[in-house]
């Protein structure tokens, strides 16, 4: 590596917090340490999740903390689920939202409704100061741009997928 590059790398470094030298190199933990504290993935945030149908209990079941996140609580309509606990997650009423995730000063919330309840889910969860959300359902939410929505568009994904395997298929049959 030349040393404008070196030199560079000292300086991006450096905007993280971790100083080097020509030289010198840089101890990999403390690297990866710095990088996880400017990323903030040291920081869990804490999550509630809304929809405990088959996709919110996948949901449910893998652990986000690697990634900086930990669901504290999930939320539905169907009473027989209130009171349970998935994976180690309780589960409320739909109801209990909106004041928990106040007091909790939860920010991040994760739609796993149908698609004709996922915007009514958006209005409550930005109601409750939620910042930001992570959509797993197929409808495309309106929110004002001080929130952050982000798709998982599992549909379009499968349509790209079988798209795919179909032009590889008749690619190989000729």
């Amino acid at each position: 590596m030349s040393d404008t590059h070196n030199s560079q790398v000292r300086r991006d470094f450096g905007t993280i917090g971790l100083q080097s030298s020509p030289r010198v190199g840089i101890h990999i933990r403390k690297a990866i340490k710095a990088i996880e504290n400017f990323l903030q993935l040291n920081r869990l945030n804490p999550a509630f999740l809304v929809g405990v149908g088959n996709i919110g209990k996948a949901v449910l079941k893998h652990d986000y903390q690697n990634f900086g996140v930990e669901i504290l609580a999930g939320f539905d309509t169907d009473l027989s689920l209130t009171s349970t606990q998935i994976a180690g997650v309780k589960i409320f009423p739909l109801e209990n939202f909106s004041l928990l995730a106040k007091r909790m000063s939860v920010h991040i919330g994760i739609i796993c409704t149908p698609a004709n309840h996922a915007q009514s889910v958006a209005d409550l969860m930005i109601e409750a100061s939620i910042k930001g959300i992570w959509n797993f359902s197929p409808a495309k939410l309106i929110v004002p741009a001080s929130v952050t929505v982000e798709n998982v568009d599992l549909y379009s994904g499968l349509a790209v997928l079988c798209k795919s395997v179909t032009q590889t298929a008749k690619t190989l049959d000729t």
